[in-house]
């Protein structure tokens, strides 16, 4: 069923309409719910590079924050395990980089994107790699300032909308936000809540 109505809005309204993405996630949910996570994360993929077509700027901050960490029995040790974590994540990702992930405040931490569609491989990796519950911020749009590979030199869109949507997130005890300025927003959000539910499951 969702397949047919895939078909009709791709050819009523176009591949990027909002119609066509909320199928989309219908998709990605009904093959999760079957168990099928190579095909809910092909749908996945397919959504993030469909929003990326339009043109946003071509960058995706992640600004990130540890749930409750100052109720970390051993707070160090969990920093000690995040800056492992993000130094694999830099290593396997490094291509798609244009700054390293990094503290930076408290257990704050951000990494910057060349482009967003990369944005779902990234964000399911971290999810399964840090060793604790996080808030994730995903700002999409442009860099205003030089180009740097330390997030902290930069400034722009980007890095307003990724604070924006963290605040969010925190606030609505969300585990991703999106914002990008774009109508297309919420079905962002509706997949960013399909992978951390298809995170949770595994």
């Amino acid at each position: 069923l969702y397949q047919r109505a895939l078909a009709i809005t791709e050819k009523t309204l176009g591949a990027e309409h909002p119609d066509t993405i909320k199928t989309l996630n219908n998709l990605i949910k009904l093959y999760e719910g079957k168990g099928d996570k190579d095909k809910a994360g092909t749908y996945a993929r397919l959504v993030a590079a469909r929003i990326s077509a339009k043109k946003t700027g071509g960058f995706c901050v992640l600004t990130c924050d540890i749930k409750s960490s100052r109720q970390a029995p051993d707070r160090k040790k969990l920093q000690d395990d995040i800056l492992s974590a993000l130094n694999l994540i830099n290593q396997k990702h490094q291509a798609e980089l244009q700054a390293g992930f990094m503290l930076t405040a408290g257990d704050e931490f951000q990494g910057v994107l060349k482009q967003p569609e990369q944005g779902y491989d990234v964000l399911l990796d971290l999810q399964m790699q840090l060793p604790a519950w996080f808030y994730s911020g995903i700002g999409i749009g442009t860099i205003q300032t030089a180009l740097s590979s330390i997030s902290t030199e930069m400034d722009g869109p980007a890095f307003h909308h990724s604070r924006q949507a963290l605040e969010e997130a925190k606030k609505t005890d969300a585990r991703s936000v999106i914002k990008s300025g774009l109508a297309f927003d919420p079905q962002f959000n509706a997949l960013s809540g399909t992978i951390g539910f298809i995170k949770d499951r595994w």
